[in-house]
C-alpha cells in the first residue's frame, strides 16, 4: 500500500501549465468587445430609425420630447415611468406590470449611465437609452432579473422631479 502511494506521489504532473494573459492582451479584448457593442448598436438603432449618436462617455440618447420641469439633478428623487429590456427584446422590466420606478439621482443602485442621463433631463422628458455593459450593470447584471453583459434599452418618462 506505501509502496503504491510512493508511486502514485512520484508520477509527474501532466497539465498544462496555466497561461498569464497580460494587461495588453485584456485591454485589447475589452477593446474588441467596446467595437463590437457599439456596431451593435449602430445596427439596432438605424434599424428602429433612432437618431442617436454616442457621447463622449458611452450615452446613447435620443430625446423624444425635452420636457420643461425641475431638471432631474443628482438627489433629487425622480419617478420614471420605464421598460428596460435587452436589443433582443426581451423585457426585463414594464412600468404597466412593474409600476413606477422612484429613487434619487445618483443611487448607486441604478446604472451609472442612467444617473448620467437623467441628470440633463428635466420633468415631463421622454427619451431612448442604450447602455453598454459597463454604463449598465456591468459583468454582474443587477442580481434580480438582468444578467450581466447586457446591452439594455431604457424607454422611460420622467413623470416627477421632487
Amino acid at each position: 500500500m506505501l509502496l503504491i502511494g510512493l508511486a502514485l506521489g512520484c508520477t509527474p504532473d501532466r497539465r498544462e501549465p496555466r497561461r498569464v494573459v497580460t494587461r495588453a492582451e485584456l485591454i485589447e479584448l475589452n477593446r474588441r468587445m467596446v467595437s463590437r457593442d457599439s456596431a451593435l448598436i449602430v445596427r439596432y438603432s438605424d434599424s428602429l430609425g433612432l437618431s442617436t449618436t454616442p457621447s463622449s462617455t458611452g450615452l446613447w440618447l435620443t430625446v423624444h420630447r425635452p420636457g420643461n420641469g425641475k431638471r432631474a439633478e443628482q438627489g433629487r428623487e425622480v419617478e420614471l415611468l420605464c421598460t428596460v429590456q435587452n436589443l433582443r427584446a426581451d423585457t426585463f422590466y414594464h412600468a404597466a406590470t412593474d409600476g413606477p420606478s422612484r429613487f434619487k439621482v445618483g443611487d448607486t443602485r441604478q446604472p451609472d449611465g442612467l444617473r448620467e442621463a437623467l441628470g440633463t433631463l428635466r420633468q415631463g422628458a421622454s427619451a431612448t437609452l442604450i447602455l453598454m455593459p459597463d454604463r449598465a450593470f456591468g459583468l454582474i447584471g443587477d442580481e434580480q432579473r438582468i444578467r450581466g453583459r447586457q446591452l439594455l434599452r431604457y424607454d422611460f418618462e420622467i413623470i416627477s422631479v421632487e
